[in-house]
C-alpha cells in the first residue's frame, strides 16, 4: 500500500470521527420533557467491562465489575426483599382511624429516621433534646410499633467510630442502615456498611460496600431497595445503583435535579424530579438508565429538603413532604390526598413522614420538648 493511500485513508477516518462527535453533540440538544417522555436507548459498550447507557437527561456512567471487592459478611446471597402481596410477613388489617400519640418512654434524640411496614424505626442518642449529643456510648437502634409510646433498644453492637446516615425499609418490613465511619465529607475511603436488620431487632446480615462506594457517592439524600436486594442511593444528580447478586456497580447521572427516590407497589423505582423548573414523577429503568414522564406535579410542590416515595396498601405509589403533604398515584392519576394542614399545624416541626401496612400515613414530629406520633388514614 502506498503512502499516498495511507494519507487518503487517514484523512477518512478523521473525517468519519468528525461526523459522529457532531451528531452525538446535536442529538443531545433538544426538549429535556420530551426525552424523558420519549424513552429512547443507545447503548454503547466499551472495553473494561464499562456499559454507558444514554437517554434523555439519564446516562449511564458506570456498571463496572466489582471483581468481589463488594462483599457480604455471611453467606454470598443478596438479601431478600419480597414485594408481592404474598409476602410470608403478617400484615395489620386496614385502620381509618386517627390516632395522635405522645411519647412516654426514655429520652433520646433522635438522628437516622425511616417509617414503613409496622414499624417506626430510629437510631439516636439517649439523653435530653437539648441540642447537643450526649456522650457517644448511648448511640443505640431501635424500634417503635405502631401507636407504641416507647422505643425498643435493640442489642445490636455499633463500633463507637459508626454513624448510621440514611436508612429505609422494605416490604417485608426490614430495615436497611447505611453505616459509615462518622465524618461530615464524602464516603470515599471510609469504612462503609449495610446492615439489615429484622423487626425484632435481630441482625440478619452487615454487607461491607466500601470498595463499591469509593469516589462514588458523597452522603447520599435518598436510599431504597427493591425486591431483588438492590441498593438505589440518591443524591440531588445521580443515582448509585449497587447490584449484589451481579456484584456490581453502577452510576445513572441526571442533568436536572433529583427531589426523592422510592419503590411503587409493583416493584417499579420511581423518582421525583425537576427538569428545565418543572417538577415531574417518573418511573426509572435501570437496566436502559431511562426515565420515563408518569405525570406532572403542581409547582413548588415536593421541594423541601426531603420526600417520601414509598409503595401504597391499595395503589401504586404514595408521596410526602412536610411542605405540601400526601399524594397518591394509582398508575396513571397524580392526585393530593391530604395538605399539610391536615396532618400538623408547623410542617417545620415535622421530622419523618411515611406510610404504614396499616394504610395511614405516620408523621413523627418534635413539639414542646416531646416526641408526637399522629396516624393518618390516607384516601387512595
Amino acid at each position: 500500500m502506498t503512502e499516498s493511500t495511507m494519507t487518503k485513508i487517514k484523512r477518512i477516518q478523521v473525517v468519519l470521527l468528525v461526523l459522529v462527535f457532531v451528531m452525538l453533540f446535536f442529538g443531545g440538544c433538544g426538549d429535556p420533557e420530551a426525552d424523558i417522555a420519549k424513552v429512547e436507548d443507545m447503548r454503547v459498550f466499551m472495553s473494561g467491562g464499562v456499559d454507558i447507557n444514554v437517554m434523555g437527561t439519564g446516562e449511564w456512567v458506570g456498571t463496572q465489575d466489582l471483581n468481589g471487592a463488594g462483599s457480604f459478611n455471611e453467606g454470598a446471597n443478596p438479601p431478600a426483599a419480597d414485594n408481592s402481596e404474598n409476602s410470608p410477613v403478617t400484615r395489620p388489617e386496614i385502620n381509618f382511624n386517627e390516632a395522635v400519640v405522645m411519647y412516654q418512654g426514655t429520652s433520646f434524640m433522635s438522628s437516622c429516621k425511616a417509617i414503613g411496614g409496622d414499624s417506626i424505626y430510629t437510631t439516636g442518642f439517649l439523653g435530653e433534646f437539648n441540642g447537643d449529643h450526649p456522650a457517644e456510648e448511648s448511640y443505640f437502634a431501635g424500634r417503635i410499633g405502631i401507636e407504641e409510646d416507647t422505643v425498643q433498644q435493640f442489642a445490636l453492637e455499633i463500633p463507637k467510630d459508626m454513624f448510621a446516615y440514611r436508612a429505609c425499609i422494605d416490604s417485608q418490613g426490614r430495615w436497611h442502615l447505611l453505616f459509615s465511619q462518622k465524618t461530615d465529607d464524602a464516603l470515599a475511603d471510609r469504612r462503609t456498611e449495610i446492615w439489615v436488620v429484622g423487626r425484632n431487632g435481630e441482625p440478619e446480615q452487615t454487607i461491607d460496600i466500601t470498595e463499591s462506594v469509593k469516589g462514588g457517592i458523597t452522603i447520599p439524600d435518598w436510599m431504597a431497595v427493591d425486591r431483588q436486594g438492590n441498593y438505589y442511593f440518591a443524591s440531588s444528580e445521580k443515582i448509585m445503583v449497587i447490584d449484589l447478586g451481579r456484584q456490581s456497580v453502577g452510576s445513572l447521572n441526571f442533568s436536572g435535579e433529583i427531589i426523592g427516590i422510592g419503590m411503587g407497589r409493583s416493584g417499579a423505582l420511581y423518582g421525583v424530579f425537576n427538569v428545565s423548573g418543572d417538577d415531574i414523577l417518573g418511573v426509572i429503568d435501570i437496566e436502559k438508565g431511562s426515565i420515563e414522564k408518569c405525570a406532572n406535579l403542581p409547582e413548588n410542590a415536593m421541594r423541601p429538603t426531603f420526600s417520601v416515595l414509598q409503595a401504597g396498601v391499595n395503589t401504586e405509589l404514595l408521596l410526602a413532604n412536610k411542605g405540601e403533604g400526601v399524594w397518591s398515584y394509582d398508575g396513571t392519576e397524580l392526585r393530593q390526598v391530604l395538605t399539610i394542614e391536615n396532618i400538623v399545624g408547623n410542617g417545620q416541626d415535622i421530622l419523618a413522614m411515611g406510610f404504614l401496612w396499616d394504610g395511614r400515613v405516620c408523621v413523627m414530629s418534635y413539639e414542646d420538648e416531646n416526641y408526637v406520633f399522629r396516624y393518618i388514614p390516607v384516601e387512595w
